[in-house]
């Protein structure tokens, strides 16, 4: 019976390039016999299929991009992606997939941006090379083999309720803090964050500290609330609020010339100026966007409002709207998911997040059965405010053991034995003291505040290293997303290409097949003569596969139908 060519090409397969059709449907629409063929055993072949999810795949991937995308300049960053490369291509690891994912490691450490897209993908390729040389690693391979894990991740990491210590029972202050945050299920750390923010903000800028490095200290002071969405500063803002009950100006974040303006230094009367501001973010995101707009100085000015130094304009016009050093206080509190702190991390090179103490915005102490607000004589607590003309003038009283660590690390940070991360730490330990003597109704700073915002600065580092291993974590997995996804593209182009090129080939072994049968035996040239020219390329492997497929046979320099 006749077949028509489209049921032809419903009937084939694919496999890479190559046609695969079913011959036995060509062999009836010509009305002839399709040829003997032996009975071919399938042979196991010694590789491996592509499998992401073993364990130890993982493991070995996150191991070997983490330290690629980690590399500092001039650190060999070339040559260890060479090396990535030539390791992990060994593993099931889908190639395109592999591929984009060393990418997005080599535009984390920098090196994509400097050597540029051809010369990775050359090192790529060449570590793929090795690892072709070297052979495929099966899964029963991996099963024996062992990958080298850094010690220090194996050991148990602190928990906040051992961090703490006595924190929270040392003062009555501290421990209606404790109570008051858990009464209405918010996370004491981030309540006190948010009282010593308020509790600064009361106090005249003309209050410093003493000048150990460089000129006096501000008291202008920032906190990191770090938790996933929803995780609690609302609450934490509320109950401070109860607790240090006093007028505070509230503001959020703006752009830096907005933040300037919120202190109106350009109103007629001296009286009219704003003297604190309390700068509320809710979303680290906010302070991203602003910071990112072109032009835009708000990163500039939190880090000149956190030492109190001077902040204005610098274009004609406005030099007369700026606040003078030390005539303001700014205090900010920001709420920061982990993933999305990258505004803060990113910006380490400028000093933005060391200029933040960070506290946990959660909390396993939080029960459905909270304990009640604590009460004296029937009425709610709250913290003792200072009465501003208490709280004297000048320059705040510290205790010995305060210079002398900080001198300590001065020293040690100008020999080079130093942490990034850590270069503004004794100096927020220094204000958040003062807030801790402030809430003990004190006006200077004494040996158990020192100690205590010790505590509260392990703390913030063990919170911050939550945070940045959470946004790395999230850098990670949105490279691996972004990779998949590119394998997918590059799959399905793949795919579509191949489905191209087989519906080509198959289209021609049909006309060559109708042409043998309509005109007898013909050579290569006069079938290349009767084909349009965009077809001639693709004869040679319609010719190939119908042969293979016994089809057609070649005999004297003719082909014709077996």
């Amino acid at each position: 019976m006749d077949m028509d060519i489209p049921a032809i090409a419903r009937n084939q397969t694919r496999t890479g390039r190559r046609v695969n059709y079913d011959p036995d449907a060509i062999h009836e629409w010509l009305g002839t016999k399709p040829p003997k063929r032996p009975t071919l055993t399938p042979v196991p072949v010694n590789g491996h299929k592509p499998n992401i999810d073993h364990p130890l795949v993982r493991t070995a991937l996150q191991k070997r991009l983490d330290e690629l995308g980690h590399m500092a300049a001039n650190s060999g960053r070339n040559a260890e992606l060479n090396k990535a490369a030539a390791y992990l291509g060994r593993f099931p690891i889908p190639r395109p997939q592999l591929r984009d994912m060393l990418i997005d490691a080599c535009q984390a450490n920098g090196v994509l941006t400097e050597d540029g897209q051809r010369q990775c993908d050359a090192t790529i390729t060449s570590g793929f090379a090795k690892a072709d040389k070297d052979g495929p690693r099966t899964l029963d391979e991996l099963n024996h083999l062992v990958i080298e894990v850094d010690p220090h991740k194996l050991q148990p990491k602190p928990e906040l309720e051992t961090l703490e210590q006595n924190f929270w029972t040392a003062r009555q202050s501290l421990q209606l803090i404790h109570q008051a945050a858990l009464s209405r299920m918010a996370s004491p750390w981030a309540v006190l964050a948010c009282c010593a923010a308020r509790i600064l903000s009361l106090v005249p800028p003309a209050i410093t500290l003493p000048a150990i490095i460089g000129g006096p200290g501000s008291l202008n002071w920032f906190a990191a609330i770090s938790a996933k969405s929803g995780g609690g500063k609302g609450a934490a803002m509320a109950v401070a609020a109860k607790l240090v009950d006093a007028e505070i100006i509230v503001r959020g974040i703006g752009s830096g010339e907005g933040m300037i303006e919120a202190y109106r230094r350009s109103a007629k009367e001296e009286e009219d100026y704003v003297e604190s501001v309390l700068f509320s973010i809710d979303e680290i995101d906010s302070l991203g966007a602003m910071g990112g707009r072109s032009g835009q100085t708000t990163m500039a000015i939190l880090r000149q409002g956190f030492s109190g130094e001077k902040l204005g304009y610098s274009y004609r016009g406005r030099q007369s709207e700026t606040v003078p050093a030390h005539t303001y206080r700014m205090t900010v509190v920001a709420s920061v998911q982990p993933e999305r702190a990258g505004v803060l991390f990113d910006d380490a090179g400028g000093g933005t997040p060391q200029r933040f103490m960070w506290f946990p915005g959660r909390d396993k102490r939080i029960t459905a059965q909270p304990p009640n607000w604590p009460t004296d004589h029937g009425r709610e607590r709250v913290l003792p405010l200072i009465a501003r003309m208490d709280l004297g003038t000048g320059t705040i009283a510290v205790p010995p053991i305060v210079p002398q660590t900080i001198r300590q690390a001065r020293a040690a940070s100008m020999s080079g034995d130093d942490n990034a991360l850590d270069s503004h730490a004794l100096y927020c330990r220094e204000k958040f003291a003062y807030a801790l003597s402030y809430m003990d109704g004190r006006t200077e700073i004494d040996e158990d505040d020192w100690q205590l915002s010790g505590i509260a600065a392990t703390v913030s580092d063990w919170c911050r290293a939550k945070a940045q291993e959470g946004y790395q974590s999230g850098k990670h997995r949105q490279s691996r997303e972004r990779g998949s996804l590119r394998a997918i593209e590059n799959d399905e182009r793949e795919l579509v290409e191949q489905e191209t090129y087989s519906k080509h080939i198959q289209r021609l072994i049909a006309w060559v097949i109708k042409e043998l049968k309509d005109d007898g035996p013909l050579t290569t040239g006069a079938l290349n003569r009767n084909l349009q020219s965009r077809d001639r390329p693709r004869l040679g492997p319609a010719l190939t596969a119908a042969t293979e497929r016994g089809l057609i046979v070649l005999v004297e320099g003719k082909w014709e139908l077996s």
